[in-house]
């Protein structure tokens, strides 16, 4: 729950926050799966619509704002959009190390900025897994879940080290 946020009006009607949670996770499991097929993933996808498409997408059934960045700071904008540069900047790049620091670092970024009410996690990590499936790197959901989430930059970056090792052994 994001500072400012009570527990969104959904369009389910559901009031208690325990069961939005487990409405969430029940929509977003089913959605994960469809989720390369159904937003699309190239080198013009480091914007703020792209992020709006992905939270749209993942909570569109459960939440009237879903896709609407919440009034954030014209900072946090900044950040997220030099995050999403910076991000652009490495998609291309040859060295592990550098992908691995930037897009651990932006990610965190991104997440850190609480742009939407809700699913700031999920939505980050769908993100995070585009990127790193576009890197050719054998990203699967499950492989992320649990306490490996966007939360912890360095968290993240020990996934996307562990993701390299394994293309490196094949």
């Amino acid at each position: 729950m994001v500072y400012g946020c009570s527990v969104s009006p959904n369009k389910m009607g559901i009031g208690n926050i325990s069961d939005l949670i487990r409405m969430e996770n029940t929509i977003c499991k089913n959605k994960l799966s469809e989720v390369t097929s159904n937003i699309p993933f190239d080198r013009m996808s480091f914007t703020l619509e792209h992020l709006c498409r992905i939270h749209n997408y993942l909570f569109g059934d459960l939440y009237y704002d879903a896709g609407v960045i919440r009034e954030v700071s014209d900072r946090q904008l900044v950040l997220v959009k030099r995050a999403l540069n910076l991000l652009s900047g490495v998609i291309e790049s040859e060295s592990p190390s550098r992908i691995v620091d930037t897009v651990s670092q932006n990610i965190y970024r991104i997440y850190s900025a609480q742009l939407f009410c809700d699913g700031n996690t999920r939505t980050s990590f769908v993100f995070l897994g585009q990127i790193l499936r576009y890197k050719e790197l054998d990203f699967d959901y499950d492989f992320y879940h649990g306490e490996s989430n966007p939360k912890d930059e360095r968290n993240i970056r020990e996934k996307i080290k562990m993701l390299f090792e394994r293309k490196d052994e094949k």
